[in-house]
């Protein structure tokens, strides 16, 4: 993702000027909603950061994680759409203490973010919620998950050093940027269920690094990987630039994503 993926109105709405969640750029959601911001991952070709950084009268706390209880509560859209949630802040990071001082911090107050969200989830099912994290599931989450909410882990080099996850207990895979040794290397996992974990893969999202863009891999590479995906039933979806500079036309979405949306 890029800062370019970003409308100003988008960053600015922080429900003094907008009420509403904005449209997105990105290709593969319809709309961000962000209630906070910051992380503690330290990539370093973060483009929220970039963002965070830039745009001090939006952020006030830098990439300090903090949340904002009024963009929490701006309103969804009414037609059914696929929001995603965290483009600014992982999902598992701690992203309240800034607003809830009296808090326990990382655990408790991220609990208290994720409930917060899981709540507004629940509440308008006409959408499907996405969320991102490069860290494992914590010990402590056991809050039941809305039906119509899914956590992906973001695999990336980054990710791996944080600590090596089990990729079956996320709903989806993110890899951006994409390193395409990596995905080859953990693809059995995403690919094959394991026995006790009902929840299967239902999506490989894959993009390259931007500002400036570099390119990993290759047409066979991307092509090989898409047959192997196809052959496990798990959708690929190519974020651009990637997919216009490898001329690999690709953007497949889950069917149970799909279905709910009342989409073809």
């Amino acid at each position: 993702m890029s800062i370019n993926e970003y409308s100003l109105s988008e960053l600015i709405g922080g429900g003094r000027r907008r009420a509403k969640i904005q449209k997105t750029k990105i290709d593969w959601c319809d709309y961000t909603w962000n209630c906070a911001s910051g992380c503690l991952n330290n990539c370093p070709y973060c483009y929220a950061r970039k963002i965070a950084l830039r745009f001090p009268s939006v952020y006030p706390n830098g990439f300090e994680p903090t949340f904002y209880p009024a963009r929490y509560s701006k309103s969804l859209p009414k037609k059914p759409s696929i929001i995603f949630v965290n483009s600014m802040f992982d999902i598992f990071t701690d992203s309240s203490y800034k607003y809830y001082p009296d808090l326990p911090p990382h655990t408790i107050a991220t609990q208290h973010v994720i409930g917060l969200i899981f709540d507004k989830a629940k509440k308008n099912k006409q959408h499907f919620f996405l969320a991102l994290s490069k860290l494992p599931f914590p010990y402590w989450f056991n809050i039941p998950k809305p039906k119509n909410f899914w956590i992906g882990y973001s695999l990336t080099k980054e990710s791996e050093d944080i600590d090596r996850t089990d990729l079956r207990k996320f709903d989806f895979i993110s890899a951006e940027p994409l390193d395409i040794d990596l995905l080859f290397k953990r693809l059995k996992e995403i690919i094959k269920p394991r026995p006790n974990i009902v929840q299967h893969k239902r999506w490989v999202i894959i993009g390259c690094q931007t500002n400036p863009i570099v390119i990993d891999t290759d047409r066979k590479a991307i092509l090989k990987l898409y047959e192997q995906l196809k052959k496990a039933d798990i959708p690929l979806f190519i974020k651009n630039p990637l997919r216009e500079k490898l001329d690999v036309d690709i953007t497949e979405y889950p069917r149970e994503i799909l279905n709910h949306l009342k989409r073809r």
